[in-house]
């Protein structure tokens, strides 16, 4: 997980680089930016994921924290989903900065593969109060 995130982390640093650096059309700054957007959504969801679960070790977490755990899941799922169809919709501009994916299924191959620990543990909540989508506990929260 501590290496998805310094990934993450140089990604947006090379993303904000290249903004920077270059005059880029209108559309590709829209997509860098959004692009940014998202994985900055994603380190969210992924510190408050780690935090709670590096608390949960120490002690019995409270009902609150509980569902701050699941809800945490669930972005992180939802966010991962919206980066995959992200980069599939603007797959040609996906592609540099990831030049070493030349495929469409290679892409979603590596999407899968990086964010399947998150997909399982969404997959155990199904059928339990806490499933994604099933209750909304934000105003609880």
């Amino acid at each position: 997980m501590l290496m998805n995130m310094k990934l993450h982390l140089i990604i947006g640093l090379l993303l904000l680089g290249l903004v920077s650096s270059q005059a880029y059309p209108k559309s590709k700054l829209e997509f860098l930016t959004e692009a940014n957007d998202l994985f900055n959504v994603r380190e969210e969801a992924i510190n408050r994921f780690q935090t709670l679960g590096m608390l949960s070790e120490e002690r019995q977490l409270n009902f609150k924290e509980q569902l701050e755990l699941t809800n945490s899941v669930c972005n992180l799922a939802n966010v991962n989903e919206q980066i995959k169809k992200f980069y599939n919709d603007n797959f040609e501009q996906s592609q540099e900065l990831a030049k070493e994916k030349t495929t469409r299924e290679q892409m979603n191959l590596e999407f899968e593969k990086e964010n399947q620990s998150y997909i399982d543990i969404a997959k155990q909540l199904t059928g339990t109060p806490y499933e994604c989508g099933k209750h909304n506990y934000k105003k609880l929260l």
